[in-house]
């Protein structure tokens, strides 16, 4: 994978913006189970458009990413208070 040209200042403000973003996929109606699905959906695409060049390594290192943005998400998607971006 290459490198983002940019990326967020810190992890922190990135965490607020990830958790945020799951604070506003209420307004969606959003499930917690629905994480889960997507992604199972998301990594059977990646492993089909990419084949063999989703090794066992690029696998792992997608499902950890993904579980990282995901509990935030899912953090933010718990709390009821007013957006903050």
């Amino acid at each position: 994978l290459h490198r983002p040209r940019h990326s967020f200042p810190t992890r922190r403000s990135s965490d607020l913006i990830i958790r945020d973003l799951g604070r506003r996929h209420r307004q969606f109606n959003v499930q917690s189970h629905q994480f889960g699905l997507l992604k199972q959906a998301l990594t059977l695409v990646l492993a089909r458009r990419l084949g063999e060049h989703f090794t066992p390594a690029l696998s792992e290192a997608w499902s950890q990413m993904y579980d990282e943005i995901a509990a935030l998400m899912l953090e933010g998607l718990g709390q009821h208070t007013p957006s903050v971006v």
